[in-house]
């Protein structure tokens, strides 16, 4: 219930949303003051009257239990007054007075509180007698503009320990842990200290070095109180909030090892709550050290707060080694957020990969694929997973699809050529320079394929290398002439087909064009007649820096001219120098026996040895001889043939025609028997 005192005088009763329940009309002047005891409702109504203004008021609490319906009441007069009913009727007792006007009051069990000007006075009344005075605080306003209010507590407060100096200031105050308090009065506690050193208390002091125990005794509970340690200051720091300096404090080697645990937990708790992740992960490495199951528990958490991807970077590796599924779950967490894409292939490469499965992570990713949160770096990443988890072939199409380098050493390394079969087309995008030689070793290819991919990337030389294999030789060598522009390479690619109707060709084109008939007189020395390309030149062509190329080609032809003397020098005095070492040959001569000697030894038996020895000695050493100049003969003829056939394809384009004649020196009459006459093996070569 709420009461409501007016000005008036009346008394309203309402409930708590304001309904008025109940109405008194008894006063005729305004009302100071209300009083309930434990009933609230009665329906006694007793009037008692007083000189002077009353202020305030209190019933006893069982007022409506006890017959002597007693209360306390004070006003402007300085009277408090205690009321009470006796027989013959109602007595007022003076309980005290002559220090101002009664502000207040308040009784609670037997305990009467009452403020005045001077303070606040307690009085028990089962005991008749004044308990306490507190005095009211100097330089507050006076009461009649700020009137006190007494409110008594429904419990006990936790007690406290306060240490005071012996000048009475307060040096620290700790409230203690006891259970029970709100039940307990200051008499159920007692205080006691340990005993001194030795067997007297040394005049009531502690001995030098000795630490002062103090026990605080309730009817439950047992406190001791001492002086404070490393660790309690760690745990100052913690409660109020510095846990950064709570852990340096650890570090420094204040309090027990097992502290930092504590203390670590306690301050990346902190920073967690105060969204500090970015923080909390960096201290992660020092916090939680070698300890695997405190990383997996603080790498759950972090996962939960959607936040792993911060303290990835941190996580170990080994010492400690975590359970895959720590790992798995960090890859899983940077692959599903694009934004750490590059920290997930970052990631993947220097993370060992027996250290987890690939396959989690592949499962996590593959969703993605064909989506706009694919991105080359996650792509890259997936390729790496793949080669993990052994599945080479679709590692390659992704490496494909990036143009990674080094693609083609994959290819070797695991052996993917039958996957790569239809696809020449990778040496085009990815290396170009790789291309034209494998088109000139490789034959596992279709030539109309392979144009087609050239044509398309503008690849002139391979163009002109594959309409060669093609048999296109006149539109090879269009693309030499007119797209590329290379003379050199174009005379190059006709000597090499052997066609003299692709000269033809060759001449018809640059026919048109005034520089190409200048680069073409300079790079057919050797191959066409000069005069010719001359002649067959349009009349009135200008043809750039003719007179110059015209001195090359007569400079050059020279040059080649004289050379050629000077090969069939060479050769004529080669062609002498292998006659003569015939002739010499030819000439040394052969030891024979007869029949009779080979049959004497045999018939002699104790020189059967030197009889078999000159028995086959010289039978052999004549057919060696024989079997040599059979050789000489052949190397000869061998040699001779060798260079008229050299000597031909010298002279066979050479303006003058030079002729070489080599005569021949008459054979040799030696003993033995020729089976072919070696004049029939001589030649005149010219």
């Amino acid at each position: 219930m709420i009461a409501l005192g007016t000005q008036g005088g009346t008394v309203h009763i309402l409930d708590f949303l304001g309904n008025q329940v109940k109405e008194f009309t008894a006063h005729t002047a305004a009302v100071n003051d209300l009083s309930f005891d434990i009933e609230v409702f009665c329906d006694e109504k007793m009037k008692f009257e007083y000189h002077r203004p009353m202020k305030a008021i209190a019933l006893d609490p069982d007022y409506a239990k006890k017959a002597s319906k007693r209360f306390v009441a004070g006003g402007l007069a300085g009277h408090l007054y205690f009321n009470y009913k006796k027989w013959l009727g109602f007595r007022d007792q003076v309980l005290h007075s002559g220090e101002g006007p009664i502000h207040a009051v308040k009784w609670r069990a037997s305990l009467i509180a009452w403020a005045n000007d001077a303070g606040v006075k307690v009085y028990d009344a089962a005991n008749d007698q004044r308990i306490t005075f507190i005095e009211r605080p100097r330089g507050s306003p006076r009461p009649e503009v700020l009137l006190p209010h007494l409110v008594w507590q429904g419990n006990a407060q936790r007690p406290e320990v306060r240490i005071v100096s012996w000048i009475n200031d307060e040096l620290s105050t700790d409230a203690l842990p006891v259970l029970g308090f709100e039940h307990y009065k200051a008499k159920d506690y007692s205080l006691a200290h340990a005993p001194f050193s030795g067997s007297s208390y040394a005049g009531g002091q502690w001995a030098a070095g000795d630490e002062p125990l103090y026990y605080i005794v309730s009817p439950k509970d047992v406190v001791i109180a001492k002086p404070r340690d490393a660790e309690d200051h760690i745990a100052w720091l913690l409660e109020h909030g510095w846990h950064e300096k709570a852990l340096a404090a650890v570090e420094a080697g204040e309090g027990r090892s097992e502290l930092l645990d504590e203390v670590g937990s306690r301050y990346l708790d902190h920073l967690i709550v105060e969204r500090k992740y970015a923080e909390a992960a960096s201290l992660c490495p020092k916090l939680l050290r070698g300890s695997a199951s405190a990383w997996e528990r603080w790498v759950f958490h972090f996962a939960q707060l959607r936040q792993l991807p911060v303290l990835v970077p941190y996580i170990p590796t080994e010492n400690p080694r975590l359970r895959d599924t720590a790992y798995e779950v960090a890859l899983v967490a940077l692959a599903t957020n694009p934004s750490f894409h590059k920290d997930l292939l970052s990631t993947v490469k220097s993370w060992p990969s027996v250290i987890y499965s690939a396959l989690p992570v592949i499962s996590a990713i593959e969703p993605q694929l064909n989506t706009s949160s694919m991105t080359d770096a996650l792509k890259e990443a997936l390729a790496e997973l793949y080669v993990i988890n052994g599945q080479y072939e679709k590692a390659f199409s992704f490496y494909a699809d990036l143009l990674m380098p080094g693609i083609f050493d994959f290819i070797e390394k695991h052996n993917l050529h039958d996957s790569i079969r239809e696809k020449v087309e990778l040496y085009a995008d990815y290396d170009p320079k790789m291309l034209l030689p494998f088109l000139r070793s490789s034959q596992h290819y279709k030539l109309e394929k392979a144009y087609d991919i050239c044509v398309k990337r503008d690849l002139l030389r391979e163009q002109v290398f594959i309409l060669g294999r093609m048999g296109n030789t006149k539109q090879a060598l269009a693309v030499l002439i007119n797209q590329l522009g290379d003379m050199e390479e174009a005379v190059e690619f006709v000597t090499m087909q052997h066609d003299d109707d692709l000269w033809e060709e060759l001449i018809k084109q640059c026919l048109h064009k005034p520089e190409m008939v200048g680069m073409l007189l300079e790079h057919t020395v050797g191959n066409l007649d000069p005069l010719y390309i001359v002649n067959m030149v349009p009349t009135g062509l200008e043809i750039p820096r003719l007179r110059d190329r015209l001195v090359k080609i007569i400079t050059d032809y020279r040059t080649e001219t004289s050379l050629r003397h000077g090969c069939n020098d060479i050769l004529k005095a080669d062609c002498v120098n292998l006659l003569v070492k015939y002739y010499k040959e030819a000439r040394h001569g052969l030891y024979l026996s007869n029949e009779e000697d080979e049959s004497r030894a045999k018939q002699n038996d104790n020189n059967m040895s030197s009889s078999q020895a000159i028995e086959r000695s010289p039978k052999r050493e004549a057919w060696n001889s024989s079997q040599k100049q059979e050789e000489v003969e052949d190397v000869a003829y061998v040699s001779i043939l060798s260079l008229y056939k050299l000597s031909q394809s010298l002279f066979s384009s050479v303006v003058m025609h030079i002729t070489l004649t080599v005569s021949w020196i008459p054979p040799i009459q030696t003993p033995i028997k020729q089976t072919e006459p070696l004049l029939e093996k001589s030649t005149v070569v010219q």
